[in-house]
């Protein structure tokens, strides 16, 4: 869950992102991608960081410069040891096809 979709950010402040990943077992990872507004770059990917121990809420603060896209990747595991599956579940759920943006302003 990202509980608040940020649009756009002022030039004078960083960009955060919180994401709250309600699971029975911690993520595997939680990383953030970004590049260059329209860019066909490859994204470059970040780890986000445990903001809240124990109740598995994630940030990413990034002072950035210029209008730029962005997914977050979250990799969960089976609860169950014997089953050693991962699922990589995404946000915005429109990823690949299109990434979430944000206007520097």
């Amino acid at each position: 869950i990202v509980p608040t979709v940020r649009s756009d950010v002022e030039t004078t402040e960083p960009f955060v992102l919180d994401a709250l990943v309600l699971s029975s077992v911690p993520p595997v990872s939680l990383t953030f991608a970004w590049r260059r507004m329209g860019s066909q770059d490859p994204f470059t990917v970040l780890p986000m960081i445990v903001k809240t121990p124990g109740r598995q809420v994630y940030t990413i603060s990034l002072k950035m410069t210029h209008d730029f896209e962005y997914y977050l990747a979250c990799v969960v595991g089976s609860p169950e040891q014997q089953h050693k599956t991962t699922t990589t579940l995404y946000f915005p759920p429109t990823y690949p096809l299109v990434p979430a943006t944000v206007i520097i302003f």
